[in-house]
């Protein structure tokens, strides 16, 4: 059941008192995320939905210690974003996928009249949602390859290979700073590469325009 795996109001504000108590306890974060984006109800929209993924990544950004962040399966829009700690290292298994908004859903808005299953490949095509393209773009930091015959069908062969990637990390990162880790933080921001509305357009984009350090503590 889809729904299942769809976040709601109430789990955000948890997630911000869980950032809290590790904060507290200068805790590192590590999450693994398999979702298709906020739960998409009204009620949760009243229950200020949107306020509580707004401040969940702006907790994420201030967040002085290391955190990770592992998408096993589908991650979708914001709701993929406020509950992945993607601001130090980011990681994908090879067979998930990242949409900014769920296929079916996009789709819908692109072909608002008669709908097919065409047209949902179609968008999912276009959206270019793999880790290796991703990866590419420098907007995961690492893919780990899944065995042969999928995750879901060798868990613990998968389950080891997420293993070895965490203790190497914490072996790279583990000795950093607070200080350090703000750093970085900001600078992988800033040297990510992204697709921009100006780049589809074909209008020049301002990258000054991305104040990526005001989210930032001073």
């Amino acid at each position: 059941d889809q729904r299942k795996s769809n976040p709601t109001a109430w789990d955000y504000q948890y997630e911000l008192a869980t950032i809290g108590y590790a904060e507290t306890l200068k805790y590192q974060i590590t999450t693994f995320v398999n979702t298709f984006g906020a739960r998409p109800s009204l009620k949760d929209e009243l229950d200020a939905q949107f306020k509580g993924i707004a401040l969940c990544l702006k907790a994420q950004l201030n967040f002085p210690y290391f955190s990770s962040g592992y998408l096993t399966g589908i991650g979708g829009s914001g709701g993929h974003l406020a509950l992945d700690f993607t601001a130090d290292y980011a990681v994908m298994l090879s067979g998930a996928q990242e949409f900014v908004a769920e296929p079916r859903s996009a789709a819908a808005i692109l072909y608002p009249k008669g709908l097919t299953d065409a047209d949902i490949i179609r968008t999912a095509e276009g959206m270019k949602p793999t880790a290796s393209f991703l990866l590419e773009r420098r907007l995961v930091d690492n893919v780990i390859w899944e065995p042969e015959e999928g995750a879901e069908n060798n868990p613990l062969a998968t389950a080891r290979a997420i293993r070895e990637d965490m203790i190497r990390v914490e072996l790279e990162f583990g000795h950093l700073t607070p200080e350090e880790i703000l750093a970085r933080r900001i600078q992988r921001v800033e040297d990510s590469h992204p697709i921009l509305m100006g780049h589809l357009s074909g209008k020049p984009f301002d990258r000054s325009r991305l104040p990526f350090g005001r989210f930032f503590r001073h």
